[in-house]
């Protein structure tokens, strides 16, 4: 019987990227969104594939193994950094050159606005019913929020190095 074959020593890293465009998109929401987007990346490389009966990428399994069962993640994107144009054109360079990447998009993001600016927003644009608020409404969109890049850090230094770490504040 063979032994299993190991991967070589890599430096695994997923990255995190929070818009930094959303006003509406403060700390709480960030945090939520980024467990959204950990969630979605472990979906789309581990749970997906199981569920076809395909075999686990060995890379997403020795991440979990480096990081103690969650794998080393870091968060990019100083203030104004990250807005949905960068957002959308670095997932899709990632994916283009062979890794993992993904934005996430909230089918019922939460927005508040006041009374005379909910009269002027055309309602298709609205996935859900506002709430009257003491102030205004709380209106819900479709919307990206996040986004998520996995692979080795060496290589995807080339697309992600411009970025800087969220400040820890």
């Amino acid at each position: 019987m063979t032994k299993p074959q190991e991967m070589p020593p890599v430096d695994l890293y997923a990255y995190l990227m929070v818009r930094t465009d959303l006003p509406s998109l403060g700390r709480g929401k960030g945090y939520a969104h980024s467990m959204h987007a950990g969630n979605h990346m472990t979906w789309q490389l581990a749970v997906e594939p199981l569920m076809r009966g395909d075999t686990v990428n060995e890379a997403v399994v020795e991440w979990h193994r480096q990081g103690g069962g969650f794998g080393t993640t870091a968060a990019l994107g100083t203030r104004g950094q990250i807005d949905l144009a960068t957002l959308e054109a670095v997932t899709r360079g990632a994916r283009v050159l062979g890794y993992g990447a993904d934005v996430i998009v909230d089918e019922s993001y939460p927005y508040e606005v006041d009374a005379e600016i909910y009269a002027l927003i055309d309602p298709s644009v609205h996935t859900r019913p506002a709430d009257r608020t003491a102030t205004g409404y709380r209106c819900y969109r479709r919307e990206i929020t996040t986004g998520w890049v996995f692979g080795e850090k060496k290589p995807l230094a080339l697309i992600l190095s411009r970025f800087g770490l969220i400040p820890n504040e």
